[in-house]
């Protein structure tokens, strides 16, 4: 993580005052993120296999394989998150649940 990357503030619109004010969770992403120290760089192997044949003036046939393979790869796991649980209501009435990150 950069020593840049701060707390991300999330707050409410208040319409009264035009103002972003109602501070609802201040996240720390060092608490909840963290790199892996047996992190190790991506790998991708691609091969490729192909046959071509003419058969008289105007015809041909080609076959072709391609594979690719890989692994490494980075991701993201929250190891510090606590979330909740809730229902909300969509515009047209429909319920979503959500897991919203607690403090």
């Amino acid at each position: 993580m950069s020593p840049g990357f701060g707390p991300i503030t999330v707050a409410f619109y208040d319409p009264a005052t035009g103002m972003y004010s109602n501070a609802s969770s201040i996240i720390d992403p060092l608490l909840n993120v963290q790199i892996d120290s047996n992190t190790r760089s991506p790998r991708t192997n691609q091969y490729s296999l192909g046959i071509d044949r003419a058969l008289g003036r105007d015809w041909s046939v080609s076959v072709s394989y391609v594979r690719r393979t890989g692994g490494e790869f980075t991701g993201w796991r929250d190891i510090g998150g606590v979330y909740g649980r809730e229902v909300v209501a969509l515009p047209d009435g429909r319920p979503l649940e959500v897991f919203p990150l607690e403090e």
